[in-house]
């Protein structure tokens, strides 16, 4: 049976890991707005608001610091895996790992 093998996560490292999730959505809005549209559409009335609140979110300039109020709107969990490796999860379905060793 193997043991717990945790790692130290700092709140600073995540809410940099946090930014740099949410800028590269901001920063790559173009290629999201085609599967926001289409929840919008054809998706059930939460993903419609969930894909609505993402376009109205990421209209705005990428983030400087942390905004609890964002993280809020638009994240519903982080996986922490073994070697600095978060995995978000949005709640408009959109996943993105990031390494917080390589920042």
């Amino acid at each position: 049976m193997a043991g717990c093998k945790g790692c130290n996560l700092f709140e600073k490292d995540l809410e940099k890991a946090f930014l740099t999730a949410w800028n590269g959505i901001v920063e790559n809005r173009g290629e999201f707005l085609p599967a926001w549209e289409k929840q919008i559409k054809e998706g059930d009335a939460l993903e419609k608001w969930r894909a609505g609140q993402m376009v109205q979110l990421t209209a705005e300039p990428p983030l400087e610091t942390i905004c609890p109020e964002i993280v809020n709107m638009a994240l519903e969990s982080v996986e922490v895996h073994d070697g600095g490796l978060l995995h978000f999860h949005f709640l408009d379905g959109t996943e993105l790992e990031i390494d917080t060793e390589e920042e």
